[in-house]
């Protein structure tokens, strides 16, 4: 499929035919090859693939991520090129069907993994709850009763779309669509994740999924509706 935004980049990586990605919820046109993904998105958006190239390139040795190639903007959008991760988003593996009991246990060990594993004290991206909340009157109501916030390195969208696995061993390998991962509570994730795996896949895998994550009887249930909910306003 040819597209107009193979413009921007041609003459420095040669010419691409691009297949338009039609899974997810993200605010940018996405498009790939076998080798690159490239995000094309209006500026006047809340959030900026600016925000996910700056995120991208912080996390390189620290997760699995893609790697930025390039970045561009006019006078109405911005454009983000990227490596392509090899393997499978989590909303289309094969393992949906085979085993989605082992594949909603990966989502949860992946998830914890992520946030043991990167440190947040030199981390330059704070999204607490103070900071989503400024300029955005339709939230401050919702978190003037907001819990304590548990900070670690949250992805900032933990569903299934953003989760690359690879399709022989049901395992995580690599997380993309980064433009709100930052310091925030642990719960926004697991909260985020809850409701995909239940968009993606069905009732019956709430469990699995906390249990794979670590928590067992001490789950913070007002926690999770509370940012199901300022999910569902952002």
């Amino acid at each position: 499929m040819k597209v107009e935004v193979s413009g921007r980049f041609e003459g420095k990586y040669g010419h691409f035919d691009w297949e338009c990605v039609t899974i997810g919820e993200s605010n940018a046109d996405v498009y790939r090859t076998d080798q690159f993904v490239l995000k094309k998105q209006m500026i006047k958006e809340r959030t900026y693939l600016s925000d996910e190239k700056s995120r991208i390139e912080w996390l390189k040795g620290k997760a699995s991520v893609p790697y930025v190639v390039d970045y561009d903007r006019d006078e109405r959008f911005e454009y983000l090129l990227m490596t392509r991760l090899i393997g499978t988003d989590a909303a289309q593996t094969k393992w949906t069907k085979q085993d989605p009991k082992l594949l909603v246990h990966q989502l949860g060990v992946a998830l914890r993994h992520l946030h043991e594993t990167i440190p947040i004290t030199d981390c330059p991206f704070d999204m607490r709850l103070i900071n989503q909340a400024k300029d955005r009157h339709d939230l401050k109501e919702l978190i003037s009763h907001a819990p304590d916030e548990d900070l670690v390195f949250t992805h900032g969208d933990y569903c299934l779309p953003n989760i690359i696995f690879d399709d022989n061993e049901c395992r995580a390998i690599g997380f993309v669509d980064l433009g709100r991962a930052g310091i925030a509570d642990r719960y926004y994730d697991i909260a985020v994740g809850l409701w995909s795996i239940q968009y993606n896949l069905g009732d019956g895998f709430r469990e699995i999924f906390l249990n794979a994550y670590g928590i067992h009887s001490d789950v913070d249930e007002k926690k999770i509706e509370f940012y199901q909910k300022l999910e569902s306003l952002l």
